[in-house]
């Protein structure tokens, strides 16, 4: 099933692209506001960050609630973001940097069914991080959200909680396949 989702896809990455060029290459997912398929106008341009253990991983710097970013993600046949492994952390982490992969980005956690408590959404498992990530809990204690985030220039990677709700210029989207 997730080979046929993924040559699908890669068939609308590639439709997309012809129809609306970008400078990201051919792993961009590019459509207008006119094609319904932003959230709130504007260009939704979806960059393929690459592949580990099995997944490939994609972000949005668009600004959107954790709620729309997982519409959004399973809008094109995605989830948010569940990571839990050592190498799909080191990986996020190399490709951070100044200019483009450098915010905050909704994963997929959050305590929507224990107070003060996030799990992955799709499995309700615990979050078990690995040696070296920090977590940071933000806000009230119920209806909380994870977010991924790297300080590129040095610093530690996070799993931070904030509201769901809440809508920053510095949280994009972080999906998966």
């Amino acid at each position: 099933m997730k080979v046929l989702l993924l040559v699908v896809f890669v068939q609308v990455v590639r439709a997309a692209s012809s129809n609306h060029p970008t400078n990201d290459g051919p792993a961009s997912l590019n459509h207008s506001a006119n094609d319904g398929a932003a959230k709130g106008g504007g260009i939704i341009n979806m960059i393929n960050l690459g592949n580990v253990d099995g997944k490939s991983y994609f972000y949005e710097n668009t600004r959107l609630n954790w709620t729309d970013s997982q519409a959004y993600c399973r809008e094109f046949g995605m989830e948010l973001a569940v990571i839990t492994t050592e190498e799909q952390f080191a990986f996020l982490k190399s490709k951070y940097n100044s200019t483009t992969f450098n915010n905050w980005y909704w994963i997929g956690a959050t305590d929507s069914k224990q107070l003060s408590a996030l799990h992955w959404s799709l499995t309700n498992s615990e979050i078990i991080l690995p040696s070296g990530i920090t977590w940071e809990h933000h806000g009230p204690n119920y209806m909380q959200c994870g977010t991924y985030y790297y300080y590129y220039n040095g610093g530690p990677q996070y799993i931070q909680s904030y509201a769901c709700s809440i809508v920053a210029s510095s949280i994009g989207t972080l999906c998966e396949t």
